[in-house]
């Protein structure tokens, strides 16, 4: 029996946390579903997670050595390797045959409590066939066979027994509030007991400045794990969280504490109204700018940055009405960057005079509260004073 590394289950999965106008800011963030917040398909959580997911399955390796009266499989002309043990949904136990030489028929049946994997047809020596075995969770009895016909006339027939195991995905939760970039740690929740969480920190064109690992963990799941990392001077721009399960599977997932205010002159609308003034518009051209600026700095990132607009307004006027008219303001806003040629996902919200950001009495005209951000960031922003509320809404 041999232990190998199978499968990639990727996820992708951001955080962003900023109030600042500068290039990474604590634009609110999360990541992952196995994390708080996240694009994965397996699980959820209400932090802020991840984005890359990946599994790893223990490897069972059976020679095919039986001793027949038929030559080429008394010489191991075929290996099988079971893969046992699957996660979530893209990701489940597998049989490997690994013919040593060449055959003119290779036959395969093997049926997991109802779950039928068959194969058939010809094979070269060296080649890899790999079929997925598509158990519901559980653990299932799988029984079959495999047997061949060989190109020097041999045959031989060989009985299979073993156990497979399909394991909901592993929900890893990485809260906003635990991750500290200054003090170089985080915190780690997980829904199943885990031996291991290493945690590697990079910068944007990949290099790594640091990593850490946390292995001395209790067997209590859902305990918080702190999880500290040294690294040498840089922004970070990725945080890479593995978590390896006591049962020898492992996922993982991507942090990405960046985002970018991008600085502006505010447009001045007129009273009560949403449109944009023409003499508004150059203030627009100057953000639009160095908005495409700054994301041509990451030419080779495959992951997606979008643009957040946030509108607010004064205490002038009734709550409701400042309301729906930040939001208008936001919109049109963010409409004039997709008509000028802003390629990203743009979404906006408005918060009218909930986040103000001098305090005043009501109706106090303050012109600095009638104001927008323009976020740059991989996952909508957190809440936070600045941004009480998560409704964005995406530009259509």
């Amino acid at each position: 029996m041999q232990e190998r590394q199978r499968h990639q289950d990727r996820q992708l999965g951001t955080f962003k946390d900023g109030d600042e106008l500068m290039p990474e800011c604590d634009c609110p963030r999360y990541l992952g579903t196995p994390g708080s917040t996240s694009i994965d398909s397996h699980g959820t959580t209400d932090n802020f997670p991840s984005f890359r997911d990946l599994s790893l399955f223990a490897v069972v390796l059976f020679p095919l050595n039986l001793a027949l009266a038929h030559d080429a499989w008394a010489q191991n002309a075929v290996d099988l390797e079971i893969i046992p043990t699957g996660q979530g949904d893209s990701a489940h136990p597998r049989l490997v045959i690994l013919p040593a030489v060449d055959a003119t028929e290779l036959r395969l049946r093997v049926e997991c409590d109802g779950t039928l994997v068959e194969n058939a047809g010809p094979a070269s020596a060296g080649e890899r066939i790999e079929m997925e075995i598509p158990v519901p969770t559980g653990t299932w009895q799988c029984k079959g066979s495999l047997a061949g016909q060989f190109v020097d006339g041999s045959t031989g027939e060989m009985p299979l027994s073993f156990q497979v195991q399909q394991f909901a995905p592993l929900t890893i939760t990485v809260p906003r509030e635990t991750l500290d970039l200054a003090g170089r740690h985080l915190e780690v929740t997980t829904d199943r007991p885990c031996s291991q969480i290493e945690v590697s920190v990079f910068v944007a064109a990949g290099e790594q400045l640091g990593a850490g690992l946390s292995s001395n963990m209790e067997q209590n799941p859902d305990i918080p794990v702190l999880v500290e990392w040294k690294a040498n001077e840089g922004e970070v721009f990725r945080i890479h969280v593995k978590v390896v399960e006591s049962n020898g599977l492992w996922r993982a997932l991507d942090l990405f504490p960046w985002c970018y205010k991008v600085p502006h002159e505010d447009v001045i609308f007129e009273t009560g109204q949403a449109e944009i003034l023409m003499a508004e518009e150059r203030k627009l051209v100057s953000a639009l700018r160095d908005a495409e600026s700054e994301l041509a700095r990451y030419p080779h990132l495959d992951i997606p940055m979008n643009l957040y607009v946030a509108g607010y307004t004064d205490t002038v006027g009734d709550p409701a009405t400042n309301l729906a008219l930040s939001l208008k303001r936001a919109e049109a806003i963010a409409r004039w960057f997709k008509d000028r040629g802003f390629g990203r996902p743009i979404y906006f919200q408005g918060f009218g005079e909930s986040a103000l950001a001098v305090q005043t009495a009501d109706q106090v005209d303050e012109p600095r509260n009638r104001r927008a951000l323009y976020i740059l960031a991989a996952e909508e922003p957190p809440r936070t004073e600045e941004i009480p509320d998560s409704r964005w809404r995406r530009l259509q």
